[in-house]
């Protein structure tokens, strides 16, 4: 009898339980679908190897703005397993560069999206060869 008991009340927490997830589940789901403006969403802009362009900023500026993205963090990368020699015309900090920056930031204010710019990109954001294996992203 007493087993049947607990298997009773297991069922009826499991149940009262499951309908509260659903509630927060929906909670959540419309929060996602009718986000508030104040919600600002984020992501990392990776301009890879020296391949950028005023037009590419501003074609990418305005695909992030349509999908609802309100910040961007640019960050530039070179791989090294694209050799030299395949890499973009636009060298970092020439003054090709800064003028696409330029009409980045220029473009990113005309569509009301926030940038920030960030150095050192990689090791420095998510760890290195000093981070022991049961420490990494954290």
């Amino acid at each position: 009898m007493r087993l049947y008991f607990f298997l009773l009340c297991f069922l009826f927490l499991s149940c009262v339980s499951r309908k509260k997830m659903t509630q927060d589940w929906d909670s959540i789901e419309s929060v996602f679908k009718d986000a508030p403006d104040s919600i600002q969403t984020s992501t990392y802009w990776y301009w890879i190897s020296d391949h950028i362009s005023k037009e590419g900023v501003i074609k990418d500026l305005h695909a992030m703005k349509k999908v609802g993205i309100n910040r961007a963090f640019i960050g530039n990368i070179g791989l090294a397993e694209i050799p030299k020699e395949k890499w973009g015309k636009v060298k970092i900090f020439s003054s090709e560069w800064w003028d696409v920056v330029h009409t980045a930031l220029k473009t990113a204010t005309e569509l009301d999206i926030e940038i920030g710019m960030f150095n050192g990109p990689g090791w420095s954001q998510s760890g290195g060869p000093w981070v022991k294996e049961n420490q990494a992203m954290r």
